[in-house]
């Protein structure tokens, strides 16, 4: 089965599931809660943070993959 790709579709982050990878929060995990003010800005709440966060993708965030609910891709 061919699986899509979400994001090529709706260009849209919110609700997604994100690792910080720069700066003084990067390895914090976070949810996408829509898009920033500039282009390819996203806003991010970090896990067990209050507050939240303007970052880049895919410069200062990356998406994180749970495929530990579908068989065959542990």
């Amino acid at each position: 089965m061919k699986r899509r790709n979400p994001l090529k579709q709706t260009n849209d982050l919110a609700g997604c599931k994100v690792l910080v990878t720069k700066g003084e929060k990067s390895g914090n995990e976070g949810i996408v809660l829509g898009k920033g003010d500039k282009a390819g800005q996203w806003i991010v709440s970090l896990d067990g943070e209050d507050g939240i966060l303007e970052m880049g993708f895919p410069n200062e965030i990356s998406l994180l993959f749970d495929g530990s609910g579908q068989q065959g891709l542990n």
